[in-house]
Parts: C-alpha cells; sequence; structure tokens
C-alpha cells in the first residue's frame, strides 16, 4: 500500500480515480460528520488521498476532452486513538 493506484475506464483510455499511498496522520482538531464526532483531536489515523476525475461530457467526440479533479484523504478503516497502538 505504499504506491499510488489509478482505476482505468472500460477501455482503458481515461484515469478516473487515484488513490495515494496509505500513511498515518494525527488530528489536529475532532473529526466530525455534522454532530457526529467521528475522532478526537489527537487520534492517529491511516489515510491516503482520493482523486476523483470526470471528463468534459457533451463535446463533440473530435474535441480534445480534459479532466476535472477533485481530491480529498479519506481515512482507511484503521485508526489508533489516544492511548491505542
Amino acid at each position: 500500500m505504499l504506491s499510488t493506484t489509478a482505476v482505468f475506464n472500460s477501455t482503458g483510455t481515461q484515469e478516473l480515480e487515484t488513490y495515494g499511498p496509505l500513511h498515518w496522520i494525527t488530528l489536529a482538531a475532532d473529526l466530525t460528520s455534522g454532530s457526529t464526532s467521528l475522532a478526537a483531536a489527537g487520534s492517529q489515523l491511516m489515510t491516503r488521498e482520493y482523486t476523483v476525475k470526470t471528463y468534459d461530457t457533451g463535446v463533440p467526440p473530435t474535441a480534445p476532452r480534459r479532466p476535472r479533479t477533485r481530491s480529498r484523504w479519506r481515512p482507511s478503516a484503521r485508526s489508533r486513538g489516544p492511548g491505542r497502538t
């Protein structure tokens, strides 16, 4: 899991998703979703960068398609809270 992994469309011509290498981070603040606390500040989470690419739609078939990217960090299922190893 130390490498970057890419997912392509069925023809292999367009990269759709990229998953970066896994690594540990320490939260500087509580991680929340709405009013739900997911992890406390100081917790260590294993995370990776996750990028999604979408391509121009509705353009003529002869026109070049440019990707639009959106990156975010996505925690994995493994975490180490305060006092856990």
